[in-house]
């Protein structure tokens, strides 16, 4: 369509952009077309600046934290010819009812709250229970999460999570446990620092009376980007609804039911971008 792509990987991960901008310059190749359709700039923060500014670009999408995200709204106000599409970040919310496949419901909510350690935008950061099923799901979720694999990913045996990317991206998580605990969180599983060389972690899961609005209350309005898990109970699905809603985010959501009605009314009244019926977020 004569549409081209300046990609600027994370500088996290220079890398892994490097590989996929090398996987579309050979599609792209291979399709006859023309030099130049996928073009791959590596760079930090002062490079980023540059290219969301330049008058040849007609649009900018962005995947990564509301700062930043914030920070390339505002350097675009004066160009509003300019698309700008910012996904930045998710505080994921599960709901799981006293009529779901328990079973089910608890295996996909720790895959989906580990799985990379964390480190996607769509994990759940929060797993709602209703409270007739809370005695039998929090348990044995703790006894999923515990029992995942961790190492090296590079292993010959299958591993679940690897390392997070880096010592900072580690202590984060470990402050956010602190934080939440010091505001009346229970810990029911801790995220410990792992040996190995890299910046492991277990999974942690807590408990929180509320999800409540802003940095505090169960951190509603705090995306941890690590293998940390908060819950609450609920008495509910009025309730589930409400401490699902109960963040500035609005990126993936899921309910684990069996009942069509509730299935529904999730999908209407959930305000989440993805959601899910009996799956992960």
């Amino acid at each position: 369509m004569g549409n081209t792509v300046v990609f600027k990987p994370s500088d996290k991960a220079p890398a892994c952009g490097q590989l996929l901008a090398e996987l579309f310059h050979d599609a792209l190749a291979a399709e006859g077309a023309p030099p130049g359709v996928v073009s791959l700039v590596q760079g930090r923060a002062d490079i980023a600046q540059r290219l969301v500014r330049h008058p040849g670009v007609d649009g900018v999408l962005f995947t990564g934290s509301w700062p930043v995200g914030r920070a390339i709204l505002e350097a675009n106000l004066d160009t509003p010819g300019r698309i700008c599409a910012l996904e930045m970040g998710g505080n994921n919310a599960a709901v799981i009812m006293p009529d779901a496949d328990l079973r089910q419901a608890v295996i996909e909510c720790v895959r989906s709250a580990f799985i990379t350690s964390g480190q996607r935008c769509t994990c759940t950061r929060r797993l709602i229970v209703h409270a007739a099923v809370a005695d039998r799901v929090i348990p044995a979720l703790a006894k999923a999460a515990s029992n995942l694999v961790i190492g090296d990913p590079a292993a010959p045996h299958p591993v679940f999570m690897g390392p997070l990317i880096s010592e900072a991206a580690r202590r984060a998580v470990l402050d956010a446990q602190a934080r939440f605990a010091a505001d009346g969180a229970t810990i029911l599983m801790p995220c410990t620092p792992l040996d190995g060389e890299g910046w492991y972690l277990s999974p942690g899961v807590l408990r929180v009376d509320r999800f409540v609005p802003g940095d505090h209350g169960g951190g509603a309005d705090v995306e941890v980007f690590g293998p940390l898990l908060r819950v609450a109970v609920v008495n509910s699905l009025d309730e589930a609804l409400e401490q699902a809603n109960a963040t500035r985010y609005g990126l993936a959501a899921s309910i684990f039911t069996r009942d069509p009605a509730s299935a529904d009314r999730f999908l209407h009244e959930a305000r989440a971008g993805c959601v899910n019926v009996n799956t992960g977020t």
